[in-house]
């Protein structure tokens, strides 16, 4: 028997069809971690579980020997050398952080994300967009918040107030410079210079507190390990995914704000 040569189209289908034969063989393994959902489509709060910081390696601290004692609260133990952060802590302070920004979001408040760490670029870009907020991928620039005026206006950054459908609503008030009500750190030890200017502008931050880090440069410490990106994804993953969640629940009114650039 001569069998005959198959088209590219007779290929493809036979192709698809064995996919989906394999595709109902064995067990289907729900619920599962995918790290690079966090980026994309993160897991909303209400998920938030321990498997799910340890799978992410939030527990992993720094080497003994860079350790801080201000973090003795958040510390379970230590092995090989390296502090072991409590997940309960984690979990407590995650959860107040969270309703934080909810409440932030719900007063239609401004969030700005800073993550200026190799790979944190895509997290805190889909986080603001989330959020309706800011972002700052590159580094913190002196005077954004504490010398909005002369820093903001070189850049053209504004805030107009804008309609549900995003439409520029006129108005005689001139545009406003971006004062954020908010600041989320994914890694507060190289941006200390954003969280004193908080302090000095009296504005709530959240940062990621690792072992060799200082809670008291943040007004909301969340005790985990800044240095793995499937952790700070995570994180601010909930936390951007908190503040979409608000913002999708209560609609919001004519009187927002949005960014402005103007052209050139």
């Amino acid at each position: 028997m001569i069998s005959r040569k198959l088209t590219t189209e007779q290929l493809i289908a036979r192709r698809l069809k064995i996919r989906s034969w394999n595709h109902k063989i064995g067990a289907k393994v729900a619920p599962h971690y995918t790290p690079s959902m966090g980026v994309r489509n993160p897991a909303s709060p209400e998920k938030l579980s321990m498997s799910l910081l340890l799978s992410s390696y939030a527990h992993m601290g720094h080497s003994t020997s860079l350790w801080n004692p201000l973090t003795q609260p958040f510390i379970y133990g230590k092995r090989d050398g390296i502090h072991i952060i409590s997940l309960d802590q984690t979990m407590v302070y995650l959860r107040r952080a969270i309703s934080v920004v909810r409440e932030v979001a719900k007063a239609r408040g401004v969030i700005v994300f800073i993550g200026t760490r190799s790979g944190q670029k895509d997290s805190v870009v889909n986080a603001a967009k989330r959020a309706r907020g800011f972002h700052v991928f590159d580094r913190w620039l002196p005077g954004l918040v504490t010398n909005a005026r002369n820093v903001q206006g070189n850049l053209g950054g504004k805030i107009v107030p804008v309609d549900d459908n995003g439409r520029v609503v006129p108005t005689k008030e001139s545009p406003k410079f971006v004062i954020p009500d908010l600041i989320v750190v994914l890694n507060p030890l190289e941006n200390r210079g954003a969280c004193l200017e908080a302090q000095k502008a009296s504005i709530p931050t959240i940062g990621i507190i690792d072992s060799d880090a200082d809670p008291k440069m943040v007004t909301y410490p969340v005790p985990a390990n800044d240095d793995s990106l499937r952790c700070t994804d995570l994180i601010v993953g909930l936390l951007s995914k908190a503040a979409e969640q608000e913002y999708n629940q209560n609609p919001a009114s004519v009187n927002s704000t949005a960014s402005y650039l103007p052209r050139a």
